[in-house]
């Protein structure tokens, strides 16, 4: 499917409606808690339902979850508007603020966004980022690749996107492609997904 704002923004204000039932943290926000400290900043980009935002927040990681979807994000601000640690932003992959912070984060996001705002973002974390660029994205080993849903993905390659970040100067610090990251759960709601799709782990650091 070709990419279109309207219809993606669409798609995903329609989805956070319908599903507001809390979803748990991902194991990804999970199992890289160890290279995060209390008191670092974190921007979630993509951050959905801001699960993995409130996860990291709650560990006193000041974490600021951006989304396209602004109805979401007007319903998590008004939510934990009290929240030290955590604050919430309407933008998309070719607005983000330009702001510092510790690390970044991509789960899911990646492949949901063209080409074109992809180079746009590796040059944004170049600039905005101090430490780490934690990715977690969909592959081209995944069964949907190649075949229509109902909304926009694109399906990296791992050695490709790996080789990208190296040549835009990025230390590759893990990196991994497995079946075992992201298993579906039925909550999600989306009943064409696979049960354990191939998924792409990667954790780089901004050189100085």
């Amino acid at each position: 499917m070709t990419y279109s704002k309207n219809n993606e923004f669409n798609y995903w204000t329609k989805y956070y409606r319908d599903h507001k039932e809390s979803f748990e943290p991902s194991f990804f926000s999970k199992s890289i808690t160890k290279f995060l400290n209390e008191g670092d900043s974190l921007i979630d980009l993509g951050c959905g339902n801001g699960r993995d935002s409130i996860y990291f927040g709650d560990k006193n990681i000041f974490t600021l979850g951006v989304d396209m979807v602004s109805e979401e994000i007007e319903y998590l601000n008004k939510i934990y508007k009290n929240h030290k640690y955590l604050s919430f932003s309407t933008n998309n992959f070719s607005d983000l603020p330009v702001k510092n912070f510790t690390h970044a984060y991509s789960r899911f996001t990646l492949h949901s966004i063209p080409l074109e705002f992809e180079n746009k973002l590796f040059k944004w974390i170049k600039i905005n980022i101090k430490k780490y660029f934690f990715i977690e994205v969909r592959s081209d080993k995944d069964l949907l690749f190649e075949q229509k849903t109902d909304h926009y993905r694109r399906f990296p390659n791992f050695e490709k996107l790996l080789m990208k970040l190296i040549k835009n100067d990025f230390e590759i610090k893990y990196s991994e492609i497995s079946e075992k990251f992201a298993p579906y759960i039925n909550t999600y709601g989306v009943d064409y997904n696979e049960d354990t799709p191939r998924i792409i782990r990667i954790i780089c650091k901004v050189k100085s």
